[in-house]
This record gives C-alpha cells, structure tokens and sequence, in this order.
C-alpha cells in the first residue's frame, strides 16, 4: 500500500510543474509569448484601478444620500453606510497600491526585455547594401600597425529589418498565447538569457582576381585578418591582381537557453526598488534574474477585487473597523457610556434603528429611484441620488449642502421652500415625512448627535 502510495506521489510531482519552455521554440513564438505575457500584467493592473473606481463610486453615492438626507431620519444610517465605504475605498486602495507597483515592475522590466529581443532579432536579420565603389589608399593600412600597404576600403551599409515574417501556424501562436495567460510556476522564464542574445555572427568574403604568384601579386599576411600589396601599385583599378572583400549578412542562431531562478532568486525580495549606482554606466540588457523575480512576485499577489456595500451581508458592513469607531464614538459622545467594543445587535440597533435591517431594502434600493430635479442649474439636472452620484456630483453635493443650509436658517415650525427644487411625489412624500414637525421635536438623542456632530466625528475617525 505504500508503495503505491509513494508512487502516486511521485506521478503528481512529475506532472504538476510542466516544462514551460517545450513550446517555445524560436523567435515568433517566443515574442508571441512575451506580448501575451505582457497583456496578462496589464489587465491585472487595469481590473486594479477599476476596484478602485468602484470603491470611489460608492463613496461618492453614500456622501450625496448622507447629504441630502441630512435631516431625516435615515441620515445616520447613511452616515455609517459612508463611513464603511470611505473605511472600504482605502482598505481598496492601500491593496492596490502595493499590487500596482509590483506589477509595474514587472511590466517595465518585461517590456525592456521584448525591445532587446527585438532589436536584436533585427540586427541578426539585416541585411547589406552592396558598395558602389572601393576608395583607394596607399597611407599606412590600419590592419595590421605599422605595415606599409595599399589597401582598399569598403564601407557598407547594414540595414535592420523593420519586421519579421513569422511563417508559423497561428495554432502555435494561440498556443503561446495560452501558455503565458495560464502559467502559474516561474522557475522557468521561456525567454533566452542575455547571454544568448549577445554574439551575433557576421561573416566577411574575400574574392581574389589574377595569379597571386607573380611579381605585383598580392600576398597574404599571416598574423592578421585582410591582404597587402606586394608592389606597389598605382591603383586597384588598373591592377591585374587584386582581393576584394565584402561583409555578408548577419545571422543568429536561436538557442533555447531559458531563463531560470535559483532557489536564492525564488526566495530573494523582488526588485522593488532597485538600489541607486554612483556608477555613469548604462544598463543595456535586462538583468534576467530580476525579470524573473519580479514576474514572479507580481504574478503570484492575489487580485484586487471589490465588493460595493450594496452586495454586502449587514455583518461585513459592522465589522469593519470605521464603522466600530464610529459606533463607539456616538456611544461615547452621547453620554451612553464608554466601551471598547461593541456586538454586531447593538451596533445595528444603535446605528440602523434595528438588530437585523434589510440594508438594501430600506437604504440602498431607493437611492436608484428617487428622482429629483435641480432647476436652479443651467441647464437644469435631473436624476436619482445614485445617477447624480455619478454624473454630476460636485453640482449635486453643493445643492443639497445649500438646501441643507437654508433648512437649519429657516424658522422652527415651517417647511422651507427650496428654490429650483422639484421633487416627485414619492421624494416630497419622503422629505415631508422626515422634516415633519412632529418628528423634529420627538427626535432622538442619537439623531440629534448625527445631524450636528457626525460628519465632524467620521473626519477625525478618517484622519
């Protein structure tokens, strides 16, 4: 039984971490990787930034409903429901942070990479331009120090290649493809080390015209590459014996050499923040075990996601540390005692007037109908807490705090009128409800704290 045991074992170990690089074979496919590669740490990066701005959106939602709800009864529910949005956006944000910048890494070092294999794929790839003439010298030949020759020079252009035409099947490239976007271990980079990247070949051909054995030939030289004149002659031009010599095409051999982490590598901190050189030098070539090292470390954080308060259980929203401060600091501010914590029942019936709310339903459902329309704006605005939260929130933020102002100045006993304001009937209904008279004079300590003293106590919490 053992035995059989150890032998699975050794099955799963075997098949568990495949060789990344068996399909990476040349140039094409290697590049198709890079870039899929690529496109894999810039998406994490981008649904990143989106929980951040959605995380935002929600602050955004509950500070407008916090204001224009400031003198009803449901203000202290949405002052919580904003406390625990702005507590969620920077839990959010310092996650996304750390996220970020790992992958930005990664992606600059990457990126760095692709140019690398690229350029040097084009200088493998160029090709010459044959030279119209050779120039003729008969000063001191720079081949070999010293030696007296008349020597021809050849200059010729190499021009790079601006593309590659990759002949393989677009199988292979979807199987690059695919490996890069599901690859989950690193010890393995299939990238060629800089070593493989750094000795291109460039052949030279010399052609020989006459009989070398003759007086005025040419002779060979034995300690250096190239040719002399023996005679003297006047002129390439007019000579019966010459060499001429001309740079071929460059090439490069592609040889799988991958790019592999050492135990240490693995276990080493990932360049973050690399440590400043006095040193004038120049990098130019990526350092292969911090390419690696980074991927790695970008690869393996988990994602940033976000959950909006709407899509919350009533138990996420209490627990969260914003929240509990926030109902500690009422208890305290309110003379109801002081204490280090708080259950889940007492700070929902402290906070939403009951033990078990349904938050959606009495809070978070409405916010996406109560429509309301702000004439006093050129032109006028029109629209639900939750759309003007999203398409004009400065404009609608100020028109709720000047409303807000002008109910609190206006006398006790009489409803104010809003200029500009026209509300449907269910919001007048809503509004009239909660500023009603009646209400005013039996309302709670408690919601008296908020009206005046939460935003005031939630900015401290925040600080």
């Amino acid at each position: 039984m053992l035995t059989v045991l150890l032998a699975g074992v050794l099955l799963i170990a075997a098949t568990a971490a495949p060789d990344v690089t068996a399909e990476v074979t040349d140039f094409c496919v290697e590049i198709w990787y890079a870039e899929e590669l690529q496109r894999r740490l810039a998406n994490r990066v981008d649904e990143a930034q989106a929980a951040i701005t959605k995380a935002e959106r929600d602050v955004r939602l509950f500070t407008l409903a916090t204001m224009r709800h400031q003198n009803t009864r449901q203000h202290l529910a949405y002052e919580t429901l904003k406390t625990a949005a702005i507590g969620s956006l920077r839990e959010t944000a310092e996650q996304a942070n750390t996220f970020i910048q790992k992958h930005v890494t990664a992606l600059r070092l990457l990126s760095a990479k692709i140019a690398s294999i690229k350029t040097t794929e084009a200088v493998a790839t160029a090709t010459t331009q044959p030279a119209a003439a050779g120039t003729y010298t008969g000063a001191e030949s720079n081949i070999k120090p010293g030696l007296q020759s008349h020597y021809c020079t050849v200059k010729q252009v190499l021009k790079l290649a601006p593309s590659k035409t990759c002949s393989a099947a677009a199988k292979t490239k979807a199987q690059a493809a695919a490996l890069a976007s599901t690859q989950q271990t690193w010890e393995k980079l299939p990238l060629r080390q800089k070593t493989a990247l750094a000795a291109i070949t460039i052949e030279a051909r010399t052609a020989g015209k006459g009989s070398f054995a003759t007086t005025g030939a040419f002779g060979s030289g034995t300690d250096f590459p190239g040719c002399e004149s023996a005679d003297g002659s006047a002129g390439y031009e007019a000579a019966s014996n010459l060499i001429a010599t001309a740079i071929q095409n460059p090439s490069l051999t592609y040889v799988k050499q991958p790019i592999t982490l050492t135990p240490q590598q693995q276990n080493s901190p990932d360049p973050q923040h690399p440590g400043k050189s006095d040193k004038p030098d120049i990098t130019l070539s990526v350092d292969d075990s911090k390419l690696a090292t980074a991927i790695k470390a970008a690869l393996s954080q988990t994602p940033i996601t976000f959950t909006a308060i709407a899509e919350q259980q009533l138990p996420e929203i209490l627990t969260r540390p914003a929240v509990e401060k926030f109902a500690l600091g009422m208890l305290a501010a309110t003379n109801q005692g002081k204490k280090d914590t708080l259950d889940e029942q007492t700070k929902a019936k402290l906070l939403f007037g009951q033990e078990k709310p349904d938050i959606n339903a009495l809070y978070i459902a409405n916010l996406d109908k109560d429509e309301i329309t702000i004439s006093s704006s050129a032109p006028e605005i029109k629209g639900t807490t939750k759309k003007l939260s999203e398409t004009n929130f400065p404009e609608a933020i100020g028109y709720f705090y000047a409303t807000n102002l002008k109910k609190a100045a206006n006398t006790k006993g009489t409803k104010p009128e809003v200029e500009g304001e026209k509300e449907d009937s269910a919001d007048k209904t809503g509004e009239k409800k909660d500023v009603d008279n009646k209400t005013a004079t039996n309302a709670t300590v408690s919601n008296s704290f908020v009206i005046t003293k939460a935003p005031l106590l939630l900015a401290f919490l925040l600080l």
